[in-house]
Formats: structure tokens, C-alpha cells, sequence
């Protein structure tokens, strides 16, 4: 790993799978251990490098390659997994040489650089937080926060807004079966990752007494829901692939994670519930996913090559995150 530089990085983010939390490593003996090799002065604003790797299936590693500048002073070092608590940490234990990463396929690191933003990238950011921010004040998410859910509005709620938890995989299906190749690995493991999404999300009404009934027998939809999920329907069979990818990926999976963690204010609280009925929250809250920084350099890369127009991009991601709002506004009073 090289010195970590603000300006003029070349970075790469490295993908790598862990269906199970690895096993602590053992305590090095007394005659063995050692203090650990200081940091260098340089590096000390920057080497603030404990990333939570959730146990769900991976972490994700920032691999930052400094230019060739003559002031700058090249570093490496070994990234190490340890289980502590319930989930492996990244941790830094001295200073060697990083090994490369194994090639692509089955249980190897997937790599995705992560290119300069152009200036539209700020913009669409801009432009979508106060959508989001609208998200996080919806009544189910204040309520969540405050250990205030009200029983029957948030069993419906978990019902009404299942379809779009149910589909989500068969959306990124339709993106994966028109991807450019840039973006197929990480469409193919999205969809693994929310098809267990899936199942967590039935697990949080069972932590809530949702009948199962109610999640295998399909209830109509509310026109909210049914008009958020023809949207989505309509944008990753239709429209052009980064304008698509804006709308799914980056919208709704870009505000799964503050919608999680801003829950869980409350929830955590919530013995009743138990931890699998937190199970969905907990999986998206500790982390920030990495998914919305892979479908950003995809959008980049299609408004880059002609494709897109980031004006298009940013009207799907903000149309994408109103009806969301919508439904989940709709969900909780059903």
C-alpha cells in the first residue's frame, strides 16, 4: 500500500469474499511479541483505517496508490482479518509487503477502480440529499428511531413495502443481462447478496409477528408501491444502462444504510423484536455499503462513453427516491 495522498489518487477498491467471520488469530507468545513498528509522521492523518467488515459475506478493502512524486514517501503494509465481537475488523499490525490479490472468479478479491468524480457528481449528490433526508424523516423511520413503532401500522408496513424488497433481485437480472463487462461481477454478486436480503427482511416480521402467511401468499399492492415498483421495472428494462443503474443502485441502495442506522436508534432497544428481527437492519446499518460506490463508477463510466446524459441520471435517482418515499409513507398507514 502506498503513501495515502488526498490529491492525485489512483484508487482501487479490492472485494473480498467471506461467507463466515474468520476465527480470531492467537495471541503471539511472550517470546515472540514484539511493539509494533510506529507509523510514519506523514501517514498519521490519513491511517484511520478500521473498516467494519460485516459478517454478512465481505469487506472491502481501499487499496490507494500515491503518483510518482519525489516528496512523497512510499509505504506497504499487510491488512490482516480479526474476529472481534461479532464481526472481523481491519487491522494494521506492522509494516511488509501486501501480497497480490488472487485472480478473478469463485472466493477471489474483485477489483474496481474508483476514478476521478467529474463535476456533474457533485451536482447529483447535491441534488438527491434533500430526497434523502425526506426518506429519513418518514414517519416509520422517526417512529423506528424512537422505539415508538406503532403495532399493526409497522406489520403492515413490512407487507406492503415486501414487493420491492422481494423483486430487487430480478432488477439487477435485467441490468446484469445488459451490462457491459465492467459491470457484470458486480451485478452477479448484488444479486446473491439480495436474495438474502430477502429472507432477512421476513425475518424482521417474524420479530414483529407478521403471520408468514402474509409474505407467501402476495397481497395486492398499494398504488405507491405499485407505481415505485413499475418505475423501477420500467428504468432497468428501458432506459439507457447508467441512468438505470442511477435509479436502482445508487438511489435505493445509496439510502439503505442511514435508513438502517438512524432505525436502529431505537430498535436496538427493542427486546422484543430479538436480533433476527434486527437481522435486516443490523446488515445494512454497519457498514457503508459498498454497492453504491461500485454502481457510481459504472454511471461514470456510461456518461463517459456517450451513453448517458448526468441531467438524466440525476432526474432517475431523484424520481427513484420521491416514489420510494411515497411507498414507504403509504406502507406504514395500510
Amino acid at each position: 500500500m502506498a503513501g495515502l495522498i488526498p490529491q492525485q489518487l489512483q484508487n482501487h477498491v479490492l472485494h473480498i469474499s467471506s461467507p463466515e467471520p474468520l476465527p480470531p488469530p492467537r495471541p503471539p507468545s511472550a517470546r515472540t511479541a514484539k511493539a509494533p513498528e510506529p507509523f510514519p509522521a506523514e501517514l498519521a492523518a490519513h491511517l484511520c483505517l478500521w473498516l467494519d467488515v460485516t459478517s454478512r459475506y465481505s469487506g472491502t478493502i481501499y487499496r490507494v496508490k500515491a503518483p510518482d512524486l519525489p516528496h512523497v514517501r512510499q509505504v506497504t503494509t499487510t491488512l490482516k482479518l480479526a474476529c472481534w465481537a461479532r464481526s472481523p475488523t481491519l487491522w494494521l499490525p506492522s509494516f511488509a509487503p501486501m501480497m497480490p490479490p488472487p485472480a478473478p472468479g469463485r472466493g477471489a478479491a474483485m477489483a474496481v477502480e474508483i476514478t476521478p468524480h467529474p463535476s456533474w457528481v457533485a451536482d447529483l449528490d447535491a441534488t438527491l440529499e434533500p430526497s434523502r433526508q425526506a426518506i429519513l424523516d418518514t414517519p416509520v423511520i422517526v417512529d423506528a428511531s424512537e422505539n415508538q413503532l406503532v403495532d399493526g401500522q409497522i406489520q403492515n408496513f413490512l407487507v406492503a413495502f415486501y414487493p420491492i424488497i422481494r423483486d430487487f433481485p430480478q432488477w439487477l437480472q435485467m441490468l446484469l443481462d445488459r451490462s457491459p463487462a465492467m459491470g457484470r461481477e458486480f451485478f452477479t454478486d448484488n444479486i446473491r447478496v439480495e436474495r438474502r436480503h430477502d429472507a432477512m427482511w421476513r425475518a424482521m416480521g417474524d420479530g414483529f409477528n407478521v403471520p408468514k402467511k402474509r409474505f407467501q401468499e402476495p397481497e395486492a399492492m398499494l398504488p405507491e408501491t405499485k407505481e415505485f415498483h413499475a418505475y423501477l421495472t420500467d428504468m432497468c428494462r428501458n432506459a439507457e444502462f447508467g441512468t438505470a443503474v442511477a435509479a436502482t443502485n445508487y438511489a435505493v441502495e445509496g439510502v439503505a444504510q442511514k435508513i438502517s442506522e438512524k432505525a436502529l436508534r431505537g430498535l436496538a432497544k427493542n427486546a422484543k423484536i430479538g436480533p433476527r428481527g434486527r437481522w435486516w437492519l443490523e446488515e445494512h446499518a454497519k457498514y457503508d455499503d459498498e454497492h453504491p460506490i461500485h454502481a457510481l463508477e459504472i454511471i461514470k463510466d456510461c456518461v463517459k462513453r456517450g451513453g448517458d446524459d448526468p441531467d438524466d441520471v440525476s432526474k432517475a435517482a431523484l424520481e427513484s427516491l420521491k416514489l420510494m418515499r411515497f411507498s414507504m409513507e403509504a406502507s406504514y398507514h395500510a
